[in-house]
């Protein structure tokens, strides 16, 4: 007399569509016409992905109710579900009903295309994320089927740009390497990954990895009454740095910056092509919106020339042409302290040529401007008397020598001055003539005076951003 098998399968939570991990086993229940005894370890035959795999008996002798289970393993993919195979292997082993008649093995198999499987892994192997690895990030998938096919994405909880790619899976692991996060800004990266081959696509797996791809110059440091940059200076400033305007057609366009808080060049260059691009508006990062605007195009100074972005100290920078380009802030403020970032043209240099400044008749005017004296310090002067402090590599200098032609230089200066009448400019001082023959990178404002230390802080970033000796 044979048994008749009757065949139908549990499995935990079942909700379609069912996907199994690896660690997590599929359980298999046969139910049988009347009671058995097991010896040895039969097995159930299944397709997973178009690879045979087992299902080892776990218990159930002496009853009609069989347990086997299939312990997932990698590199385990069936998104179609997988499929029982007829008839029961036996495996060496013997199932039997208490007269010692053998069971009939074979049965048709029941409908599994809802018992879905994938046992691979991702995790991130550069981590922590930091501003020195986050241009080339690499992370691990582990246990995907070879000559499948992955497509991840990676976002932040800061935002920014996400950050996607593709690929075939070559092995396990199979690591990705060289992918630039500076799209993003600091935060949570979370990292997520789904592979398809023949049988479908996976559900996402995602791995988490804590990212500092860039800190603001100015996060530690007191409050400013302005800040002008062509990189981000304060990790909470979320807005674009400059708006540009295009020389073949005048349209306009903000450009914001990459995670590690560079300008972003790519959008700068798609956007101006083979033209040239001027800067309308620098936009204030202090949080004050004090953005500076020129509104006139032939006084806009250019950040891109046919295509070719201005650079200097490796950096973009804003180039004046000394005739007539000026940018305008709309406000007064009384400063203690200004760092700027700045190199002249000219091989010569004339006295009152505007970086920053203010209408002649302000009582204090508060301009920064240079002395006609060679030298290898900067100072600057008002109409009648030296207002600021010159400081250089943490020393005050007392002395009319500057010499900055062709010479990138970060400047910090120390002292008082007062803007009264709601105007302040960028290149240029008095309103007309004593325009700015040269580049400026950037121009910080403290509304008061900023100790030795901070200012040295700052003074030394900017030196390092832009590669000043």
């Amino acid at each position: 007399m044979f048994l008749r098998w009757l065949f139908f399968f549990i499995i935990s939570c079942c909700i379609s569509p069912v996907v199994s991990y690896a660690g997590t086993p599929i359980p298999l229940t046969v139910n049988l016409s009347e009671n058995v005894i097991v010896t040895g370890t039969p097995r159930l035959q299944l397709d997973v992905g178009g690879v045979t795999r087992y299902a080892p008996y776990v218990s159930g002798t002496g009853t009609n109710v069989l347990l086997f289970s299939y312990p997932v393993v990698a590199p385990d993919f069936d998104r179609d579900g997988i499929t029982l195979l007829s008839p029961v292997d036996l495996n060496g082993g013997t199932i039997r009903n208490v007269n010692g008649n053998n069971a009939n093995l074979t049965f048709i198999p029941p409908n599994t295309s809802a018992v879905l499987v994938q046992s691979y892994t991702v995790i991130w192997t550069t981590n922590p994320v930091t501003p020195a690895n986050a241009g080339s990030a690499a992370f691990s998938i582990n246990n995907a089927p070879t000559g499948s096919t992955f497509n991840y994405t990676i976002t932040s909880s800061g935002g920014g740009t996400p950050v996607t790619g593709m690929g075939i899976i070559s092995g396990t692991p199979h690591n990705v390497t060289g992918v630039n996060l500076l799209t993003l800004l600091s935060g949570t990266l979370t990292l997520s990954i789904t592979i398809t081959n023949a049988t479908g696509t996976g559900n996402a797996k995602t791995n988490t990895v804590v990212a500092t791809i860039s800190s603001g110059a100015l996060d530690s440091l007191p409050a400013t009454a302005a800040a002008y940059s062509v990189r981000r200076l304060r990790t909470a400033y979320t807005g674009s740095l400059i708006r540009v305007r295009r020389s073949s057609d005048n349209a306009e366009q903000d450009i914001g910056y990459l995670g590690n808080g560079d300008l972003d060049t790519t959008a700068l260059t798609t956007f101006c092509g083979a033209n040239s691009c001027f800067v309308r508006s620098w936009y204030d990062q202090s949080g004050n919106t004090r953005n500076a605007i020129q509104a006139a195009s032939t006084n806009q100074p250019r950040i891109v020339n046919a295509g070719v972005i201005e650079v200097q100290g490796s950096k973009p920078s804003q180039a004046f042409d000394g005739t007539n380009d000026r940018l305008d802030i709309s406000f007064s403020f009384t400063t203690r302290s200004i760092l700027t970032v700045f190199k002249y043209n000219t091989a010569t240099f004339s006295d009152y040529n505007g970086l920053l400044g203010g209408p002649l008749g302000d009582p204090i005017n508060g301009h920064i401007i240079n002395s006609a004296l060679p030298g290898t310090t900067f100072i600057t002067r008002a109409t009648n008397a030296n207002f600021f402090q010159s400081w250089r590599n943490g020393t005050p200098v007392v002395s009319d020598n500057f010499n900055p032609i062709n010479t990138l230089i970060a400047g910090s200066f120390i002292g008082s001055a007062d803007i009264n009448n709601s105007t302040v400019w960028i290149g240029n001082i008095s309103g007309g003539g004593r325009f700015w023959n040269g580049y400026i990178s950037e121009i910080i404002i403290f509304p008061s005076a900023l100790t030795n230390a901070d200012r040295q802080t700052l003074e030394n970033n900017e030196k390092a951003y832009y590669n000043i000796p």
